[in-house]
């Protein structure tokens, strides 16, 4: 009788090394979700900053000046400037 409680209680052991281990691998998939979103959002967001800068770069180049390209773009050589330093500084969420 005394082997069979020794065995339930490894059992029951097991059962909650089990349960943590799941519920570890639950919380790091999660974590690992979180920061793939955080590190998704942040990439999509350094894209669209890439596209706005081109454009205004573009219509420079080709001899648009900033009135014009506020008006089709609202990006005005203020916003033009941060969004350079912003992705000057960029760097990737760890």
């Amino acid at each position: 009788h005394s082997r069979a409680v020794g065995e339930s209680v490894m059992s029951y052991a097991d059962i909650l090394e089990a349960r943590g281990e799941a519920r570890g691998e639950a919380r790091g998939i999660a974590l690992g979700e979180a920061r793939g979103i955080a590190l998704g959002e942040a990439r999509a967001e350094k894209a669209s900053l890439e596209r706005q800068l081109q454009t205004v770069d573009n219509m420079l180049r080709d001899g648009l000046e900033w009135p014009a390209i506020e008006r089709y773009t609202t990006v005005n050589p203020e916003y033009y400037e941060e969004m350079r330093r912003r992705l000057d500084d960029w760097t990737d969420p760890e």
